[in-house]
This record gives C-alpha cells, sequence and structure tokens, in this order.
C-alpha cells in the first residue's frame, strides 16, 4: 500500500503496526483512515466544553470511526470489535499511541517486522530524521515525500 501525502476521499487506509512492548503489550496491527486536518480541529475544538472523562469518551469514539480492523484479541483469543467503549479499556500506552497515529498524525507507528525492505528503510529513515530533527515523525515523512516527489524542474 502506498502512503500519500494527502488524504482522498475514497475510503483511503493506512496500516499501522506497534512492536511489542514487555509487560505492556503483544504486538499489534491495524489499518485506519487519517483524520483531516478539519477533522481533527473540529474533534479538538468540540471536547472543549465537556468532562475529562466525555473528551475520552469523544477522542475513544472519533478513532473506533477511523479505524476499519484491527488485530486486537480479548482474553478468550477471539478479535475484539472496534468500538469506543473497547478502546478506553486498553492500555494507555497503547490508547495514547493508537491516537497518535489516527487522530493526530504525530506517530507513524512501529517498524513492521513483515513489511518489505524498501518500507523497513523508509520508516526507519525518517524516525532517524526525527530524532536528529526534532519533529514530528508525520511531519519528517511528508518533507522526505515532498523532497522525492520535486521534479528537478523545481530546483532553484
Amino acid at each position: 500500500m502506498e502512503t500519500l501525502n494527502y488524504i482522498p476521499d475514497d475510503g483511503y487506509t493506512e496500516n499501522a503496526y506497534l512492536a511489542p512492548r514487555h509487560g505492556i503489550s503483544t504486538a499489534i496491527r491495524f489499518q485506519y483512515r487519517p483524520t483531516p486536518p478539519n477533522a481533527r480541529t473540529q474533534l479538538l475544538e468540540g471536547v472543549k466544553k465537556h468532562t475529562a472523562e466525555r473528551q475520552e469518551a469523544m477522542f475513544s469514539a472519533a478513532a473506533a470511526r477511523s479505524i476499519v480492523s484491527w488485530d486486537i484479541a480479548g482474553k478468550d483469543g477471539e478479535l475484539l470489535e472496534v468500538t469506543a467503549a473497547n478502546i478506553m479499556r486498553l492500555k494507555w500506552q497503547v490508547y495514547n499511541r493508537i491516537h497518535s497515529i489516527v487522530i493526530f498524525g504525530t506517530d507513524g507507528g512501529d517498524i513492521d517486522p513483515d513489511a518489505s525492505d524498501n518500507e523497513k528503510n523508509e520508516l526507519a529513515d525518517a524516525e532517524l530524521d526525527a530524532i536528529l530533527g526534532k519533529k514530528p515523525l508525520a511531519d519528517v515523512k511528508l518533507a522526505k515525500n515532498d523532497e522525492t516527489s520535486a521534479s528537478p524542474s523545481d530546483s532553484p
């Protein structure tokens, strides 16, 4: 799947992978529709007048609408349905990362061991640039994509 610099209005989705964290979570893969900036702004403005509990419910509902599928299983091993209620029951570390990816776009997830070598290299480069440049990973990914898509005639 190709990662785009914009969000088409056609059901476009992206894949995300969260590496296992000892004592916290197993590996998680999910597919989601990125949140457009105007929808994120509306959400951030809309939650201001509510209690903290209601704000979390609103963020979780927005994430549930964006997540197409995931491989998070319950105690019985069955896949959990993607719902706001289930998102609100995730461990806070997983909850925060999913929101950072799906709602805020400030996290691109981890390098999926099942990804192609090219995808792994691109994400590793973006992560290093984010660390060195102290920029959000999503901004670094966009800048890298802009650099590679510029034609020679665009250069001075």
